[in-house]
């Protein structure tokens, strides 16, 4: 793929570029939509969490959810969530049969093992992924459910899971 960032050595794949040369036809079959891609995009949080305003967040954010429309995924994105697991389980008991895989993506202040809501409460991690386990969201049993979290590290001694 051609260069198209300036800098010499450095690749990037447009997404036109990723099917390029094939033939949905050929063998290459999609769903269209592909999945759900859910941002959960945490820019504000509480007074009495201790946790700063993530600047720049949102523009990260509007980058993700370009790119995955353009990616073929129907987008659902929310901001400033004190309940994420809420959000995470209506995604998760959704009938996912149709569709080819599931997105989340976590913009918010985290620690090693946890990401926040924007009530200061961290969410292990561990916990999120296993809302989309075989047992618990049948419909992506043998499916690719991709993870990406983006946070920022708000102090280790903030982060208390139980």
């Amino acid at each position: 793929p051609e260069n198209i960032s300036g800098r010499a050595g450095s690749h990037f794949v447009l997404p036109e570029q990723l099917l390029h040369g094939c033939n949905r036809a050929d063998g290459l079959r999609m769903a269209d939509p592909c999945g759900h891609c859910l941002i959960l995009n945490n820019v504000n949080f509480s007074r009495d969490s201790g946790l700063s305003t993530r600047e720049g967040s949102d523009i990260d954010c509007e980058k993700l959810q370009r790119r995955f429309k353009a990616l073929h995924f129907t987008v659902l994105t929310q901001r400033d969530l004190r309940e994420m697991v809420l959000e995470l389980l209506k995604l998760a008991q959704q009938d996912h049969s149709a569709l080819d895989c599931c997105i989340v993506i976590i913009l918010s202040h985290g620690c090693q093992v946890g990401v926040y809501g924007t009530d200061g409460k961290p969410i292990p991690i561990e916990k999120i992924v296993n809302y989309f386990n075989g047992s618990n969201c049948p419909s992506l049993r043998g499916k690719p459910k991709l993870f990406f979290i983006q946070a920022c590290g708000g102090g280790e001694s903030l982060c208390w899971l139980r």
